[in-house]
């Protein structure tokens, strides 16, 4: 493992809980255990969060402008924090204030908000100025191309007409980061296909923990379950879920919403999660929306194999993979799960289903983010160790 003595600024502006931004809090923690100075920069977080922030953070700082009582989603907050320029500013004017007594090599966001980040970051920074990046998690055209059971169907439909107004702010705003990367292939495509931006890097990382996990093998029937994550559903998602439910009486679902009619194991934190899906003969995860989450990461990583609908994010990044079963209808699901429940008494084959998702591991995931971002700095920055070092070499500050 690389170790590495330069300083990040790694940039999450608007933190509301842990669960969306595990790749973020991932990338600070395994880049502080390499011996970097990191520090995570975030505008304002819920109350309730910032000791669970601080605990997954590691030895990297926490740099918090705010701490509230609680945060709601809204489109009003949505709104502010994606184009006022105000909550960038702020920002910029805390990462400038430590740049200017031990310069940063990198300030890297990772949120769909705070694109007018790299603007302020030039202005207040002092030379050296660091490389600016993004990690792009949903292109600001999600919200027009999603179905009609999202919230705030008739906001989005009086919204549409400034679509155009919209990608043409953000296509300035990317164009300002020295590299552009994703969260996943078939974000990549969209960078491609809505912004011409080519072949932009990605990073997604699942959380060591699902790794550590035992390899579980169910024994009896009556022990045996599949996990439903129901975060991601909507209407049209619960429904499929209670017809699929009707075939295989063992789904448990766990979230914050029930679906009725079936088994609930509540909200599971980061502890419980890992091993509630290694216990699992398979996991069935049902998206309302394209991109890839990490809910078939997560279950692959602890060993279990995951049957989904064929969406494009999970389909680009895990087609081929032998643990994944695609299914458009309630009866292919179902056959899904029932083949999958019987491999899975395999403790072999879990073990190679953890294995087919091991670059998502924090190590390899961060060994490629450097050299995808050293491919792609300009000249100076984040020079690699010397040609013939060893692998634990430190890497030279400018």
């Amino acid at each position: 493992m690389e170790r590495l003595n330069g300083g990040f600024a790694i940039v999450a502006p608007w933190l509301h809980g842990i669960l969306g931004h595990r790749i973020d809090l991932n990338l600070a923690r395994e880049l502080a255990n390499r011996g970097a100075r990191v520090d995570f920069f975030s505008e304002w977080i819920d109350q309730p969060s910032v000791d669970p922030v601080k605990a997954a953070l590691g030895r990297a700082t926490l740099r918090l402008g705010r701490a509230v009582p609680s945060d709601r989603t809204s489109y009003a907050k949505f709104a502010r924090v994606q184009y006022s320029r105000s909550l960038d500013r702020r920002v910029a004017e805390r990462i400038a204030a430590l740049h200017a007594e031990t310069p940063y090599d990198v300030v890297y966001l990772i949120a769909n908000e705070s694109h007018w980040l790299p603007t302020y970051v030039r202005k207040r920074l002092s030379k050296p100025r660091p490389v600016v990046a993004v990690n792009v998690r949903n292109i600001v055209e999600d919200p027009f191309m999603l179905g009609y059971e999202r919230p705030w169907k008739l906001l989005r439909t009086l919204l549409s007409p400034l679509y155009p107004l919209i990608h043409q702010v953000e296509v300035q705003r990317l164009r300002q980061f020295d590299t552009v990367f994703s969260n996943s292939d078939w974000t990549s495509i969209l960078l491609d296909y809505f912004y011409g931006i080519r072949d932009s890097p990605v990073l997604s990382m699942v959380d060591g923990g699902f790794y550590e996990t035992p390899l579980a093998v169910t024994g009896t029937e009556s022990e045996s379950y599949v996990a439903v994550p129901t975060a991601a559903l909507d209407r049209s998602g619960e429904r499929l879920v209670r017809e699929i439910s009707e075939s295989v009486p063992n789904l448990r679902t766990f979230g914050k919403r029930s679906v009725a009619g079936v088994p609930h194991a509540g909200f599971l934190l980061d502890a419980e999660l890992a091993p509630f899906l290694a216990n699992a003969t398979a996991s069935l995860v049902i998206f309302d929306y394209e991109t890839l989450g990490l809910l078939p990461l997560e279950s692959l990583a602890a060993g279990t194999p995951v049957a989904t609908l064929s969406k494009q994010g999970v389909r680009v990044a895990l087609k081929g993979n032998p643990h994944v079963r695609f299914g458009e209808s309630a009866q292919e699901l179902v056959s899904a799960i029932r083949e999958l429940s019987r491999l899975s008494k395999d403790r072999s084959w879990r073990g190679s289903c953890r294995e087919s998702v091991r670059r998502f591991a924090p190590a390899p995931a961060v060994d490629q983010w450097l050299v995808d971002l050293r491919k792609r700095s300009p000249s100076g920055f984040l020079a690699g160790p010397p040609v013939g070092a060893p692998a634990d070499a430190t890497v030279p500050r400018r």
